[in-house]
């Protein structure tokens, strides 16, 4: 027989599980635009030109890729260890600044990464959905196969 005590404790675990700015869901939220950790806790780097423009929240701004693309990569800190399971990759004044094929890796220290997913680029908005929900600080993700221009990342969000 199920105690009533149990169920509760596993609700409230379902619905609070701690994320870096508290509960997952809060009723009324709109769980998309909910900050993972404050955007100015974030630092980005890697071979983009100027990957700090990936996180300073202006959309007309952009890291971009060198010619061709390939091997390009963003690493985004997030400044502490967070629970995610979604990234989004918005390619911003460039809609077409996609690459055909992205990997999605999260890292707790920087040093050992584990790889998420492979997701298709798409036009205007990248969606990565992580095949298995993480606990990271890090993310770097990485072209795989080049477009037809150089990769454009003019913001990045994280669920």
């Amino acid at each position: 027989m199920v105690r009533i005590e149990s169920i509760a404790l596993l609700v409230s675990c379902c619905l609070f599980l701690p994320a870096c700015n508290g509960r997952i869901y809060s009723p009324g939220q709109n769980l998309f635009t909910q900050a993972i950790s404050p955007r100015s806790q974030w630092t980005a780097g890697g071979n983009l030109r100027d990957p700090g423009k990936a996180v300073d929240g202006d959309i007309n701004t952009a890291a971009v890729a060198a010619v061709g693309s390939a091997n390009a990569t963003l690493v985004i800190d997030l400044g502490k260890v967070c629970h995610l399971n979604m990234i989004v990759v918005e390619h911003g004044l460039d809609e077409y600044g996609y690459c055909r094929e992205l990997l999605a890796e999260i890292s707790d220290d920087g040093e050992v990464w584990y790889q998420q997913t492979r997701a298709p680029g798409l036009r205007r908005v990248t969606n990565i959905l992580l095949e298995t929900q993480g606990l990271a600080r890090y993310i770097r993700l990485r072209v795989v196969t080049p477009g037809s221009r150089d990769w454009s990342v003019a913001e990045i969000y994280i669920n």
